[in-house]
């Protein structure tokens, strides 16, 4: 009797303190869910849309040391020397620090962009960039940052996925085995049932 006690109190805890219990395990992935949905939309603004600006401008910001460089943020900061796929097009890339980050939606550094005609502007951009201590990141289309901005802000979304599935399994799991602790319950009290002596079965004998 006390074995089969001990069994149900292990399958209570087991299913997150009974009926009406708190299943902290649910808790937990479902704030882990929540964070990392929160930290793509983060993520998401963060790498927004570019400012074009003009290459005079840009020439100012490097010299003013407003250009900020940083491979270890979310999402990294490169200055990229950029050629569109198919196309004779350049531009800049890179993200400069604002000076008024109240608009810009409280973010201190805003992307931007700018057009270069490197056959006239070669020298001159060497010049400045060897002034402001800069260097281009190794990088010459926009693919590898296409499938970096992909990768950013699908992959919490998998993992969201991936932490529900575990959330819904453990769940069904758990109403499995409680339909397992029911029935055998429900066997005990059936054997007890067998096993009762009535008032009638005392006055039969007495009567013999």
């Amino acid at each position: 009797m006390q074995n089969d006690n001990d069994r149900e109190s292990r399958d209570r805890q087991n299913n997150g303190g009974g009926e009406g219990g708190f299943n902290w395990k649910g808790i937990v992935l479902l704030s882990i869910a929540l964070g990392l949905i929160g930290l793509a939309l983060y993520t998401r603004g963060n790498a927004g849309g570019s400012d074009e600006i003009p290459y005079q401008k840009f020439k100012e910001l490097a010299v003013a040391k407003k250009i900020v460089v940083d491979e270890k943020s979310l999402p990294p900061k490169y200055l990229q020397l950029v050629q569109r796929d198919n196309s004779k097009k350049t531009y800049i890339a890179g993200w400069y620090e604002v000076e008024n980050p109240a608009k810009n939606k409280g973010q201190k550094y805003a992307r931007f962009r700018t057009p270069v005609i490197l056959e006239f502007a070669k020298e001159d951009l060497d010049e400045t960039l060897k002034k402001a201590n800069l260097t281009f990141y190794e990088q010459d289309t926009e693919e590898a940052e296409g499938w970096m901005t992909i990768l950013s802000f699908y992959l919490p979304f998998l993992l969201l996925i991936f932490l529900l599935y575990l959330l819904f399994r453990h769940q069904i799991r758990m109403a499995g085995r409680g339909a397992m602790s029911f029935g055998k319950s429900k066997a005990k009290l059936m054997a007890m049932d067998k096993n009762k002596i009535t008032f009638k079965d005392v006055a039969g004998v007495e009567e013999a």
